[in-house]
This record gives C-alpha cells, sequence and structure tokens, in this order.
C-alpha cells in the first residue's frame, strides 16, 4: 500500500479528507494524521509515508517549514493544500519539489486526479529502486518498436488509468479517434487488441505489487483495476503459467537458481 500522511490543523478538513475516497481502490492508505508541522515532521521521520498533504499556515511550525526539514532526508510526494490567499506563499514551496498544489475547498475528483498521478509516480520509484524488473514481466508491457504516435499514446495513457473504469471508447474519445479505428491500428501494430493489452498491463502490475508487497491477493486484483477475482485468478495463471498465489514462490526460486549459476 502507499502511505498518505495528512498534516492540517482544522479537523474538520481532515474528517472531511479521510472520507472523501475508498483510499484503498486506489492503492493507498492513510497511516496517520498531525494537527501542525511539528507533528507532521515527527510522523514523517518515524511513519516515511510516500506522499504528505500539508496545509502551509498552521500553529507550532508551518506546512513549508515542515517541507524544508524533512526534504533534507525523506524521499515523498509533497502536496500543498492552499487558499486563495495563501497561493502566493504556496509558490515559496516550489524549491522544496512539492508534486502538486491542491486549492481549498477542493472536491473529490481533483483530489482522485492528485492521487492517481503521484500513485504511479511512486510506484515508479518503486520499481527503479528495486533489483530489475524481471523480463517476465517487462515482455507483458512492452510494445514493438516503431509503433504509431496514437499507439504509443494508447500506452501512455493505459499506464496511467490503468487501475481505473478502462473501455475503448474512453481511451479513444481521449485521443481523438473513433474506437474502432484506434483498435485496428492497435492489433495491427502489437498483434493484441487494447483490451489484451489492458489486462497484460494489470497482469504485470499486479506480478510487481506481489514481488515487492505486502498486500493479499484480492486486494491486488482490486488495485490493478479488476472487479471479478475468479477472471483475475484467470488471467494471470494464463499469462504466467502459474496461479496468483504461487507466483512470489516460483520467482524467488527461479532467482535463487540463477544466482547459484552465475557463481
Amino acid at each position: 500500500m502507499i502511505r498518505i500522511l495528512i498534516v492540517e490543523d482544522e479537523a474538520i478538513l481532515r474528517q472531511g479528507f479521510r472520507q472523501s475516497l475508498d483510499f484503498s481502490r486506489l492503492g493507498c492508505q492513510i497511516c496517520g494524521e498531525a494537527r501542525n508541522g511539528k507533528e507532521g515532521l515527527a510522523l514523517i521521520r518515524q511513519l516515511h509515508p510516500d506522499i504528505v498533504f500539508t496545509d502551509l499556515k498552521m500553529p507550532v511550525m508551518d506546512g513549508l517549514e515542515m517541507l524544508r526539514q524533512s526534504k533534507e532526508t525523506e524521499q515523498y510526494e509533497a502536496v500543498i493544500l492552499t487558499g486563495y490567499g495563501e497561493f502566493s506563499y504556496a509558490q515559496e514551496a516550489i524549491s522544496l519539489q512539492v508534486a502538486e498544489y491542491l486549492l481549498k475547498p477542493f472536491n473529490r475528483k481533483e483530489l482522485e486526479a492528485v492521487l492517481i498521478k503521484l500513485t504511479e509516480r511512486v510506484r515508479k520509484k518503486r520499481e527503479q529502486s528495486n533489483p530489475m524488473i524481471p523480463e517476465s514481466i517487462q515482455v507483458l508491457m512492452e510494445i514493438p518498436a516503431g509503433c504509431s504516435a496514437y499507439v504509443q499514446s494508447a500506452v501512455e495513457w493505459i499506464g496511467v488509468h490503468y487501475a481505473q473504469r478502462v473501455t475503448d471508447e474512453i481511451l479513444a474519445e481521449t485521443l481523438g479517434v473513433s474506437a474502432d479505428y484506434l483498435n485496428r491500428l492497435f492489433r495491427r501494430e502489437t498483434g493484441w487488441t487494447l483490451h489484451r493489452y489492458l489486462n497484460r498491463y494489470r497482469i504485470a502490475q499486479a506480478c510487481l505489487r506481489i514481488l515487492w508487497g505486502s498486500e493479499k491477493i484480492y486486494e491486488i486484483a482490486e488495485q490493478v483495476g479488476f472487479s471479478d477475482y475468479k477472471y483475475f485468478f484467470q488471467v494471470f495463471t494464463r499469462l504466467t503459467g502459474v496461479s496468483p498465489t504461487q507466483y512470489k514462490k516460483v520467482q524467488l526460486s527461479s532467482a535463487k537458481k540463477d544466482a547459484e549459476a552465475d557463481r
């Protein structure tokens, strides 16, 4: 799970934040809350969150000072919660590598859009910091070299939105073409329909979570976009050759044998 910390001095806003989304559906959990920057700094150092949402003007210690002191040693994505009157003050946070700004009062769609973007960024960082992604997983996500701009754009869009409800029509509308044209083009250049590639990408992401995460299999299925666990199980087994419950054991055993052979 991707861990979120909320630093906000107004209790009603912290409560509203917690109740605004089904965070588990996005693969996130709220790991802590703080009423000011001092409390937030202590929790950042204790909990090592992946994403920190923080107000700016708070008692004891403001949000910017908390960012200054914590960013030196902690790696997380920071989101500033700011009002109209504070926006110029918020610009000072640019040097502190703030990822996003949310103008209060924000709505559910704005928050969800920010979380989708940042959770994907966090996952990519995790992948880069972990050992090399197994080739069997990379193959599921790759497309042939030299594909057209439309196909590459479709793949990039899937890479961001795969955990959501995705249809050919939604994707095609985003790219400004018809669903029939995009699907025919995608199949001609990659060998797969959009739906089959989407399933491949989702299963690749599930493999990464099984290898490097601690979530239960049914939670992972939901996080990567499968609402039907039985269908997830079938697709996973078909694409990897083993069941989701066997996958980690098989991969670790294979990695151990490869390491021994290299000695």
